[in-house]
């Protein structure tokens, strides 16, 4: 009986050293998954691309200054759509269990929000910056201050410019709506007139009949919220019919095709927030190693994907798979010093930083003087 007794007790003891051993060892689950959804591919793959570039910097980054943090990132493609944006988040969740998501762009962090929401789960969005997107106490945060942040700057701009007459044109998706609303409504609080406040389909080829309004209203200056794609052909037709309106665009225009088409659109102004050739040494920590993988400099795109994705990391670092802790941590980050310089989240998960105005000026994007 004693030995039986003596065998049960070796068996017991056993198992709890195997079972400390499973416990205390590497696990599986200890490994971080997180998903990145950007636009790959469509009119807005540049920007995608650019995001990407960023979270690579981020994730080689990350691996360097803390090799014991073990995770794996995986990219898949929204098309720009709040549709794909689903797609991909689903394809994330179910194939590769992911822990947290990095979404790129307003209408694919929107359709995802209540997604990650349900799968309580982190959500990180990059130039998401549509006023919707604001959600207070729960786990989704983003890198891009809303619309009437940005706003101030092209308001601001207007105003000590003298512009007095102005039309709005806008593409009809969740950016072009947000960011035209802010800058309608500022526009209205310094009592400056606006002439024509009206959308178009981001597909949209032809601007001729909304252009003909804004020459017969002889606007000042014209805010076009718009991608690059649709930017380019709006300024050309509008060179064509020799309208000699201002035309001033948001963040989303700069892209490289604007310097390839020609010079018709030398001079066009657009508000933006990141500068490569900024003394902030954190900038440095992202252009130095960009510019030697890319020969090129990163962009704003690539500035938020970058920053998406280290406070993604940082916050599982911190607290693991709590996500209670995450959200307290991020939070709580006060002043964090980013490429756009101190960064805080408030109570909605938003974020606050200055922007600028930028203008292509023979060939290239930089920064706009207002003597200029």
């Amino acid at each position: 009986m004693k030995k039986s007794l003596w065998g049960i007790l070796i068996v017991l003891i056993l198992v709890i050293v195997i079972l400390g051993i499973y416990a205390n060892g590497p696990k599986k689950d200890e490994v971080i998954r997180i998903g990145v959804i950007e636009s790959l591919t469509g009119n807005a793959a540049y920007y995608g691309e650019e995001n990407r570039k960023g979270v690579d910097i981020a994730a080689e980054e990350i691996r360097s200054k803390y090799p014991d943090f073990k995770f794996e990132v995986y990219h898949e493609d929204s098309q720009y759509s709040a549709k794909g944006g689903v797609d991909a988040y689903k394809k994330l969740r179910e194939i590769n269990n992911i822990d947290a998501v990095v979404t790129h762009a307003s209408a694919p962090s929107l359709s995802v929000l209540p997604l990650a929401k349900n799968d309580n789960i982190l959500q990180m969005a990059a130039s998401a910056s549509a006023s919707d997107y604001s959600t207070p106490g729960d786990l989704s945060f983003r890198v891009s201050p809303k619309t009437d942040i940005e706003a101030i700057s092209i308001v601001n701009f207007i105003k000590d410019k003298g512009y007095q007459k102005i039309s709005i044109i806008y593409m009809e998706n969740e950016i072009g709506k947000s960011i035209a609303e802010s800058v309608k409504k500022g526009l209205e609080e310094k009592s400056i007139k606006i002439d024509i406040y009206e959308g178009f389909e981001l597909t949209e080829t032809d601007f001729k009949s909304l252009l003909l309004k804004i020459k017969e209203e002889k606007s000042d200056a014209v805010f076009a919220a718009g991608i690059a794609s649709n930017t380019v052909l709006i300024i050309k037709q509008a060179k064509e019919m020799n309208i000699p309106a201002q035309f001033i665009g948001f963040r989303g225009a700069e892209d490289p095709i604007l310097l390839q088409s020609g010079n018709f659109t030398e001079g066009f102004l657009y508000s933006y927030a990141f500068d490569p050739y900024s003394n902030n040494s954190k900038v440095k920590e992202l252009v130095d190693p960009y510019k030697k993988k890319y020969n090129q400099e990163p962009n704003g795109y690539t500035a938020e994907g970058y920053e998406a994705f280290k406070i993604t990391a940082l916050g599982f670092i911190k607290c693991k798979k709590d996500y209670n802790c995450i959200k307290n941590y991020i939070e709580n980050l006060k002043d964090y010093n980013s490429v756009f310089g101190p960064l805080s989240f408030d109570s909605n998960g938003d974020v606050s930083y200055d922007f600028f105005i930028k203008t292509v000026k023979e060939g290239k994007f930089v920064r706009y003087n207002l003597g200029d």
